[in-house]
């Protein structure tokens, strides 16, 4: 009875383990492709600006915040400018 009760219990952690991809030993399907929900932006908006010119301006100034990777891009007629 104790050796039919431990090969069942055995079999649904097994079952278990397959299911949520714990048994490393064992082949799984890939993970599914990433989201954009799932994944964080990197980047973050500092400001909206009136022109390029201003953008980078701002961009230049703000170098000691938010490093050197950041850059401008057009949104209708303003400019936002982006970084990390």
């Amino acid at each position: 009875m104790f050796r039919r009760t431990a090969k069942a219990l055995g079999a649904t952690l097994a079952g278990a383990a397959l299911t949520l991809g714990a048994s490393p030993g064992i082949a799984t399907a890939a993970p599914a492709a990433a989201t954009a929900a799932s994944v964080p932006m990197p980047f973050h908006i500092v400001a909206y600006l009136p022109t390029y010119e201003s953008c980078q301006d701002k961009g230049r100034t703000g170098e000691p915040l938010w490093g050197r990777v950041w850059w401008c891009s057009p949104h209708g007629n303003t400019w936002v400018l982006w970084a990390r």
